[in-house]
Protein backbone atom coordinates (compact mmCIF):
# COMPACT_ATOMS: atom_id res chain seq x y z
CA UNK A 1 0.00 0.00 0.00
CA UNK A 2 2.86 2.36 0.79
CA UNK A 3 4.33 1.77 -2.68
CA UNK A 4 0.97 2.54 -4.28
CA UNK A 5 0.60 5.77 -2.31
CA UNK A 6 4.13 6.84 -3.17
CA UNK A 7 3.52 6.11 -6.85
CA UNK A 8 0.26 8.06 -6.94
CA UNK A 9 1.85 11.05 -5.17
CA UNK A 10 4.76 10.99 -7.64
CA UNK A 11 2.46 10.79 -10.67
CA UNK A 12 0.20 13.57 -9.43
CA UNK A 13 3.22 15.78 -8.76
CA UNK A 14 4.50 15.12 -12.28
CA UNK A 15 1.05 15.93 -13.65
CA UNK A 16 0.94 19.26 -11.82
CA UNK A 17 4.42 20.23 -12.97
CA UNK A 18 3.50 19.40 -16.56
CA UNK A 19 0.32 21.45 -16.32
CA UNK A 20 2.30 24.46 -15.09
CA UNK A 21 4.62 24.52 -18.12
CA UNK A 22 4.06 26.84 -21.07
CA UNK A 23 2.40 25.17 -24.04
CA UNK A 24 3.79 25.91 -27.45
CA UNK A 25 1.05 23.97 -29.21
CA UNK A 26 -1.06 26.72 -30.70
CA UNK A 27 -2.18 24.78 -33.71
CA UNK A 28 -5.80 23.66 -33.85
CA UNK A 29 -4.85 20.33 -35.42
CA UNK A 30 -2.49 19.56 -32.55
CA UNK A 31 -5.20 20.40 -30.02
CA UNK A 32 -7.67 18.20 -31.88
CA UNK A 33 -5.17 15.35 -31.92
CA UNK A 34 -4.61 15.68 -28.17
CA UNK A 35 -8.36 15.61 -27.55
CA UNK A 36 -8.65 12.45 -29.66
CA UNK A 37 -5.80 10.82 -27.70
CA UNK A 38 -7.42 11.78 -24.39
CA UNK A 39 -10.78 10.46 -25.57
CA UNK A 40 -9.31 7.11 -26.65
CA UNK A 41 -7.30 6.77 -23.46
CA UNK A 42 -10.45 7.50 -21.45
CA UNK A 43 -12.40 4.84 -23.40
CA UNK A 44 -9.65 2.30 -22.70
CA UNK A 45 -9.57 2.94 -18.95
CA UNK A 46 -13.35 3.17 -18.76
CA UNK A 47 -13.57 -0.29 -20.36
CA UNK A 48 -11.69 -1.79 -17.39
CA UNK A 49 -13.77 0.17 -14.89
CA UNK A 50 -11.08 2.51 -13.56
CA UNK A 51 -11.96 5.83 -15.21
CA UNK A 52 -11.79 8.81 -12.91
CA UNK A 53 -14.92 10.86 -12.22
CA UNK A 54 -14.04 14.17 -13.91
CA UNK A 55 -12.01 13.03 -16.90
CA UNK A 56 -14.88 12.72 -19.37
CA UNK A 57 -16.19 16.18 -18.49
CA UNK A 58 -12.69 17.57 -18.96
CA UNK A 59 -12.58 16.11 -22.48
CA UNK A 60 -15.96 17.68 -23.28
CA UNK A 61 -14.70 21.04 -21.98
CA UNK A 62 -11.62 20.70 -24.20
CA UNK A 63 -13.85 20.08 -27.22
CA UNK A 64 -15.91 23.18 -26.43
CA UNK A 65 -12.77 25.26 -25.95
CA UNK A 66 -11.51 24.09 -29.35
CA UNK A 67 -14.81 25.02 -30.99
CA UNK A 68 -14.59 28.44 -29.32
CA UNK A 69 -11.05 28.78 -30.73
CA UNK A 70 -9.53 28.80 -27.23
CA UNK A 71 -6.64 26.62 -28.34
CA UNK A 72 -4.48 27.04 -25.25
CA UNK A 73 -7.38 26.08 -22.97
CA UNK A 74 -8.27 23.11 -25.17
CA UNK A 75 -4.67 21.86 -25.08
CA UNK A 76 -4.44 22.32 -21.32
CA UNK A 77 -7.67 20.42 -20.68
CA UNK A 78 -6.84 17.64 -23.15
CA UNK A 79 -3.38 17.15 -21.62
CA UNK A 80 -4.89 16.97 -18.14
CA UNK A 81 -7.54 14.46 -19.26
CA UNK A 82 -4.92 12.35 -21.03
CA UNK A 83 -2.69 12.34 -17.96
CA UNK A 84 -5.61 11.38 -15.72
CA UNK A 85 -6.51 8.46 -17.97
CA UNK A 86 -2.92 7.26 -18.08
CA UNK A 87 -2.62 7.41 -14.29
CA UNK A 88 -5.97 5.65 -13.90
CA UNK A 89 -4.73 2.86 -16.20
CA UNK A 90 -1.57 2.55 -14.10
CA UNK A 91 -3.77 2.37 -11.03
CA UNK A 92 -5.75 -0.44 -12.67
CA UNK A 93 -2.58 -2.34 -13.59
CA UNK A 94 -1.30 -2.08 -10.02
CA UNK A 95 -4.57 -3.17 -8.46
CA UNK A 96 -6.02 -5.71 -10.89
CA UNK A 97 -4.64 -8.68 -8.97
CA UNK A 98 -5.05 -7.16 -5.52
CA UNK A 99 -6.68 -9.27 -2.92
CA UNK A 100 -7.08 -9.35 0.80
CA UNK A 101 -3.92 -9.19 2.85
Amino acid sequence: MKTFTTTVVFLLTAMLLTACGKDQMKDEADASSLIQQASQSFKDVNAVGFAWRDTEDMIKQAEVALIDNEIDEAVKLAKEALMQSKIAMQQYEMQKNAGPL
